[in-house]
């Protein structure tokens, strides 16, 4: 009895814990690109506002975006990795990539180029259309994954668009 007492007494001691909110801080995000969990669609005007020049502009920095060490794709072990998908824009929206394609940077950068490459012979530019499709894309891609805790992103490169009716993308 004396024993089972000095335990309860001991547990008591050890449990009790003052709480002070002010110790819990939010933690730094890391400098380590390999390790995000992230979905990434990235959303480009493919229009003729663009402009080829640009379109390349776009292909450079989405590239340079995630070749700083992030681990592109599925097909590793850890699953701290990031899945990336395109998808172009003009009166109508394409998705050049899901978010299953990439499974490298050697695939980001043999695919992002050519299809980032011409203009579409259109000057209508409708975000709310590319917009329509990144949900979509991420819709498909959570089928057959387990990534519903991985965060998503869309990135957006655009000319201009329709700031009123039906193509505004705040609707």
């Amino acid at each position: 009895m004396k024993t089972s007492c000095l335990l309860f007494l001991i547990g008591v001691f050890v449990c009790h814990a003052d709480y002070d909110p002010r110790s819990y801080i939010d933690r730094q995000c890391g400098q380590d690109l390999g390790n995000l969990w992230l979905d990434i669609v990235a959303v480009v005007d493919n229009s003729k506002g663009m402009t080829d020049d640009g379109l390349g502009d776009v292909a450079a920095t989405l590239c340079s975006i995630v070749s700083s060490g992030t681990r592109i794709g599925t097909n590793y072990t850890d699953p701290r990795s990031t899945r990336l998908a395109l998808v172009t824009y003009n009166s109508k929206a394409s998705t050049n990539a899901d978010l299953n394609k990439f499974q490298n940077l050697d695939d980001v950068y043999s695919n992002v180029y050519p299809d980032l490459s011409a203009v579409a012979s259109t000057e209508s530019s409708f975000l709310a259309n590319g917009l329509a499709m990144a949900e979509k894309v991420f819709d498909d891609g959570q089928l057959g994954s387990n990534r519903a805790n991985y965060k998503k992103a869309v990135i957006v490169f655009a000319s201009s668009y329709q700031k009123s009716g039906d193509f505004d993308p705040a609707h």
